[in-house]
């Protein structure tokens, strides 16, 4: 199924580094609510410091057809301030529209919905909407489609596997290990040893940086 014109919902983030950044936004971030943004828009005279994912991935899906889009991001500096960086996107048609239990989707995205979200008064009783809440909190990628799981694992690839950084093969078995893949090769239990030993030499360096920063 496809439409004429998409209506894209967005979801949020479906996977994000532990790794952080820090420091004031330079634009708005895709996956912070708005009662969490720093960018001048929402706070003009109290910008402050924030701890934000270095790199994640977002999931938008129409409303009305089977597109999905997902959008691979790393968090830099850019003037001293933050900005996020696209670094792949993959649209995706699914196969089968996963069934939601026959709640609208406009209702599974709140974001979208009157008087749900931030600027709401505290104490508005929603209990439709705090229950979708809540399951929307327990998100789990294990739950996604295998088309949905298979791109979102190409994007990380994609994250990690920078010159200079990590190669194809480390890069694919650090995403194994954190989209919670086994290393079913050998090969990539040996490359995984590898990098283990190669991050363990590494800390000298986290030490000593101090003094080697200098070079930079």
């Amino acid at each position: 199924m496809s439409c004429k014109q998409c209506d894209l919902i967005p979801f949020g983030a479906v996977w994000k580094s532990r790794s952080t950044i820090t420091g004031e936004l330079g634009q708005k971030s895709p996956i912070l609510r708005d009662e969490e943004q720093t960018f001048p828009a929402y706070m003009p005279y109290n910008k402050k410091e924030i701890e934000h994912p270095l790199s994640f991935i977002t999931k938008d899906e129409c409303r009305n057809c089977n597109r999905c889009v997902l959008t691979a991001y790393e968090s830099v500096f850019y003037k001293k301030e933050i900005v996020f960086e696209c670094i792949n996107v993959k649209e995706l048609k699914l196969k089968q529209k996963e069934e939601r239990e026959s709640i609208n989707l406009s209702l599974l995205y709140p974001s979208r919905v009157p008087f749900v979200g931030p600027r709401n008064p505290r104490g508005l009783r929603a209990p439709v909407m705090k229950s979708l809440r809540s399951k929307r909190e327990k998100y789990n990628f294990h739950d996604e489609p295998q088309q949905i799981k298979d791109a979102i694992f190409e994007l990380v690839n994609d994250l990690f596997s920078v010159e200079g950084f990590l190669s194809k093969a480390q890069a694919n078995v650090v995403t194994k290990i954190k989209l919670g893949r086994k290393l079913r090769k050998s090969t990539e239990r040996n490359t995984k040893r590898q990098l283990k030993n190669k991050l363990k030499s590494l800390e000298y360096i986290i030490d000593y940086w101090e003094d080697l920063g200098d070079l930079l």
